[in-house]
């Protein structure tokens, strides 16, 4: 129990910036430490990154010029059990071999198409720019 809060308080004091640190700082590195310790800095940054991704992901469509549309839809799809081998096979097997038939289980899946539109670059820069 005493290790763990001797170790603690290390890890502690070893994060935290000391009175001379603090006082050895500039002006703008004491806004920027006192800042960023508040919660509203921590909102305010993330806000800020998601922004940034916006603008980001505006800049490469732009470049791209188009977007793609995803569509899925849940569809039924017959998977063959196994495979059979027509050398091995007899009787009825060899014939059904023969015909192509195999015996299969449905499998419901979803499957997506994707579709490339173009886009209206002057609503998109116009965007980018608001």
């Amino acid at each position: 129990m005493k290790l763990l809060f001797l170790t603690s308080l290390i890890v502690l004091s070893a994060a935290c910036t000391s009175l001379e640190d603090f006082q050895h700082m500039s002006a703008d590195e004491r806004a920027q430490k006192v800042c960023e310790g508040s919660s509203s800095y921590g909102t305010r940054a993330r806000s800020l990154r998601q922004l940034n991704d916006q603008i980001a992901e505006k800049e490469e469509l732009l470049a791209r010029g188009y977007r793609v549309h995803e569509h899925c839809q849940i569809m039924t799809i017959a998977v063959p059990d196994s495979t059979v081998e027509c050398a091995n096979a007899s009787g009825e097997a060899l014939k059904a071999c023969q015909r192509g038939e195999s015996p299969t289980t449905t499998v419901r899946q979803n499957v997506c198409t994707e579709t490339p539109v173009p886009i209206d670059y002057n609503y998109e820069s116009s965007s980018l720019r608001d």
